[in-house]
This record gives C-alpha cells, sequence and structure tokens, in this order.
C-alpha cells in the first residue's frame, strides 16, 4: 500500500453527528409498560387482555395479592394462582 492512499470505510458517518441507533417495536406491540408486565392476565368479567397492574393488598394470611385493572370495563380483580 502506498502512503498516498487513504483507507476508505464503507460506513459515512451519520449527519449532524447524530448517532443512528436501532429501536425496537412500536409502542403498544409488545413491550409497553404495564400491559405486558401483567403477565397476560385476562379480565374474568369481559374476557379482554387490556389488563394492567393497579396495587397490592394483603391477604388474611399476611401475604400480598397482586391486584389488576381491566382497561376495557375498568373492574379490578385478583388473579388466582
Amino acid at each position: 500500500m502506498l502512503p498516498s492512499e487513504t483507507l476508505q470505510h464503507d460506513v459515512n458517518p451519520p449527519p449532524h453527528g447524530r448517532l443512528e441507533v436501532p429501536v425496537g417495536p412500536p409502542r403498544g406491540v409488545g413491550g409497553g409498560c404495564g400491559e405486558q408486565q401483567a403477565e397476560r392476565a385476562t379480565c374474568p368479567w369481559c374476557s379482554s387482555s387490556r389488563v394492567v397492574k393497579n396495587g397490592t393488598f394483603r391477604l388474611a394470611s399476611g401475604d400480598r395479592a397482586q391486584r389488576y385493572l381491566c382497561r376495557a370495563c375498568r373492574r379490578t380483580f385478583v388473579k388466582a394462582g
């Protein structure tokens, strides 16, 4: 290689110094806040999967139970099991 030759890279610098970062799926598709964390619970009243965590409460045994809120019918429930 001659000293006058320079190496050409296949990667062009991003415009205006911005880095191109790969993004995940659009919001609401596999991984949004709340709905995905509901561990795929379904509402026992309307069978909707639009369910989010909605706090916890203590059982008589002293254990904590997760409460869920259905965004379709606005009812709360505790997932059995």
